[in-house]
């Protein structure tokens, strides 16, 4: 088992807040999350008795830097508002140009799970981090039925598809894309503590 494994997979190196982290040989080397937020529109088309009958979807293309204090990208995982949309839609992902996650993976296999640990759902890498441009495309599938009864839980949205209309820009729910890195040791991230 490489170090990375042993700092992931180790009982007790992870603690109840997942953030801190003791597994040998890393020391007191420190487990962090950096979050991407990924702003997602999507209109619902209706017919002339105004019921929705279709949902347009969009594409979305983010780029980021990882935090320079960081030495490795060690897993990633996805979180969403509208996690019915976010389980039927599909994500790219490259670091520094190498591709990560292909075209049309499924985000359903990397998101959040109620009652399932946190790391336990990510996606395990071993990535330079240091500044490395992060870069991909999120593609929105979602249902129809599912587009509604997100709408339904967000009494501001509601009054618009009673109009038959969408809001300036379309409706929008976000997806946020966290990156769990491991810190440069403390003497190299010019911290000076």
């Amino acid at each position: 088992m490489n170090e990375v494994e042993n700092l992931i997979n180790g009982q007790d190196s992870i603690t109840q807040a997942g953030i801190s982290m003791n597994a040998e040989p890393l020391g007191k080397r420190k487990l962090k999350w950096q979050v991407y937020t990924i702003t997602v529109p999507f209109t619902i088309e209706y017919n002339g008795n105004g019921m929705p009958i279709a949902i347009k979807h969009s594409r979305v293309a983010f780029e980021t830097t990882s935090h320079k204090t960081n030495e490795r990208v060690v897993g990633i995982t996805l979180y969403s508002d509208f996690k019915d949309g976010l389980d039927e839609s599909t994500i790219q992902l490259s670091i520094d140009s190498e591709e990560i996650l292909p075209s049309n993976f499924d985000c359903s296999l990397i998101s959040t799970k109620k009652d399932v640990g946190f790391y336990k759902n990510m996606y395990r890498m071993n990535e330079r981090a240091n500044g490395s441009l992060i870069k991909g495309e999120y593609t929105d599938n979602s249902l129809l039925n599912d587009a509604l009864r997100w709408i339904e839980q967000h009494p501001e949205l509601q009054e618009y598809v009673d109009g038959m209309s969408n809001p300036p820009g379309g409706f929008k729910y976000t997806v946020k894309l966290y990156l769990w890195c491991i810190q440069k040791p403390l003497s190299q991230n010019n911290k000076g503590l």
